[in-house]
Formats: C-alpha cells, structure tokens, sequence
C-alpha cells in the first residue's frame, strides 16, 4: 500500500498523462480484499466523472475557495459584534 500512496502523488503532480493509470490502480485497490479500501475505491469510482474532470481539465476552484475562505473568516471575528450592514461594509472593503 505504499506504493499506491506514493503513485497517488505522482498522478497529482502529473495529472495529464496518468488519469488512466490512476483507474487501473483503483480497479487494483478494490480487488485487495480490504473492505475499507475497497469501499473508498467505490466512492471515488462513483465520482468518475468529476475526478476525470480534474485530472484533463486545467482549471481549478481555488481562486474561488480562497474568497469564501476570507468571508468565512470576517464572518467569524464579527459574531455577536454586529449586524449584517457592517458585516458587509466589512466584506466590500476587503475585497
């Protein structure tokens, strides 16, 4: 099992060329006998599409988290400080 944590690495590294290599390796995972890898190999073959997606695909969402993170965190500091119209003067400053 190493050596499939090591290969998983190697396919985020170099997602373009190993997406098919990373099925294989789940096919390999599933058939191992240990049900708790073989119940994660499902869960991620049940995401096929979306994982597909991120290892051909060149876009990414973190620009997008990193804002909701900011939010989050404003949101956070002001809790039982104020109400929603300096929250949001807060927020439209930030940005």
């Amino acid at each position: 099992m190493e050596g499939f944590a090591e290969s998983c690495a190697g396919y985020l590294k170099h997602p373009f060329s190993k997406s098919v290599v990373f099925y294989e390796r789940m096919f390999q995972v599933a058939s191992t006998g240990i049900s708790d890898l073989a119940t994660f190999a499902q869960g991620l073959e049940k995401e096929g599409s979306a994982l597909h997606a991120a290892f051909t695909l060149p876009y990414s969402n973190g620009p997008v988290e990193g804002k909701i993170n900011k939010l989050k965190y404003i949101k956070r500091s002001m809790y039982g400080r104020s109400h929603f119209p300096l929250l949001r003067q807060r927020v439209l400053k930030a940005g």
